[in-house]
């Protein structure tokens, strides 16, 4: 005879048209209640604070340092080492390894015999464990102790490979400006692309010399070196070597040895050396820009011989032969003159101002003279 298949059976019926009681419709009425208040609270914490993105945990899944299993030692010293590396305290380690910093941090008994008197046997077994933590905290010791030096070597390995990778890839094989092969060959190097780029020593020189010593007009503009080939801004690093290269080939440079003593900082080295820099940018002014160091000139000469009087007829000679005449004698000593005024009021040299005054008047006689 087959047994009856057992089952639970089946929830009961529900009447969906029944009438509900009123403890039932006082319940619905509470949580819709609830729900709306809940609602309405987290709308105006929202306009208050904005959507609040919950920081997520992401495990660290890189490189763990760790004892070689290679190396004998004890299961306690390797767990003291292994520990240390795990604590990320490494570079403590590197400068200065201190036994009691180490054991202070990592690992230390609270409970000593001046503080809590028990049983003698277990003020020594204390005494004891904390004798054996300390052996075993210089056995660790002596490994973390060479590990610096091994991976300074490993990292100056590194450095000089990645050095004569970016070497061998060379994007330019001639200079920028002389179309030739260097025969002084200086090397920027970029680590991030993994190449090189070389020039002539005097070239680069020139060219971060040119940056630092930038201006317009009378007023000095300087940036911070490039690199010519793409003309990106040289890291502190890049500048270094550079600086070393031109050393080894005997190129030196005060205003390089200037920007490298204020650590290649361009704010500071404007600040500290503005005045050294407004003279610079006042030569270059009168030497460079000829169109606008002629009108430069016009003026200087202008407001002087507006306070004797000169004739105008005179004058417009005068101003004729400086804008068109520029290789006459005339002409150059008034340029001469006009820079040389220039640099003594920066330098605020009045004895130097003075002789400048008696070498004005003494060449508008001359002027004078010679414009008939």
């Amino acid at each position: 005879m087959d047994e009856p298949v057992f089952h639970i059976g089946r929830s009961p019926k529900v009447n969906k048209y029944a009438k509900k009681t009123k403890k039932q419709i006082k319940k619905n009425v509470k949580k819709q209640k609830k729900s709306r208040l809940s609602s309405v609270i987290q709308s105006r914490r929202l306009k208050r604070v904005g959507n609040l993105t919950v920081s997520k945990f992401i495990p660290y899944h890189g490189r763990r340092m760790h004892m070689p299993d290679g190396y004998n030692a004890d299961k306690e010293v390797r767990s003291k080492v292994n520990r240390v590396l795990s604590q990320s305290i490494f570079k403590l380690i590197e400068t200065s390894i201190d036994l009691e910093k180490i054991d202070h941090q990592i690992y230390s008994f609270e409970c000593f015999s001046s503080i809590w008197k028990g049983p003698r046997c277990v003020q020594l077994y204390i005494a004891n464990a904390r004798k054996n933590d300390i052996f075993t905290w210089i056995r660790a010791r002596e490994f973390l102790e060479k590990l610096p030096l091994l991976f300074g070597k490993i990292n100056r390995f590194i450095r000089h490979w990645r050095l004569k990778r970016c070497i061998r890839n060379v994007k330019n094989t001639e200079d920028i400006a002389t179309m030739e092969v260097p025969t002084q060959p200086v090397y920027i190097i970029d680590y991030s692309n993994r190449c090189s780029y070389v020039f002539q020593a005097l070239t680069i020189k020139k060219a971060m010399e040119r940056r630092l010593l930038q201006s317009e007009w009378m007023f000095v503009d300087a940036a911070d070196p490039v690199n010519p080939y793409t003309n990106k801004t040289l890291s502190p690093c890049q500048l270094f070597s550079v600086l070393n290269q031109l050393e080894k080939y005997g190129h030196f440079s005060w205003i390089l040895d200037r920007f490298r003593a204020m650590q290649f900082s361009i704010t500071n080295f404007t600040v500290q050396y503005h005045q050294i820099l407004k003279i610079e940018a006042i030569k270059n002014h009168f030497h460079f820009e000829k169109g606008t160091a002629s009108e430069t000139v016009i003026d200087f000469f202008t407001s002087y011989a507006e306070d004797i009087d000169y004739p105008s007829d005179r004058r417009s000679r005068l101003i004729r032969m400086i804008r068109f005449e520029p290789n006459h004698s005339l002409t150059k000593q008034w340029y001469s003159l006009a820079r040389e005024y220039y640099i003594s009021e920066q330098l605020h040299d009045p004895t130097r101002m003075l002789t400048i005054t008696y070498c004005i008047t003494a060449l508008l006689q001359k002027s004078y003279a010679m414009t008939v």
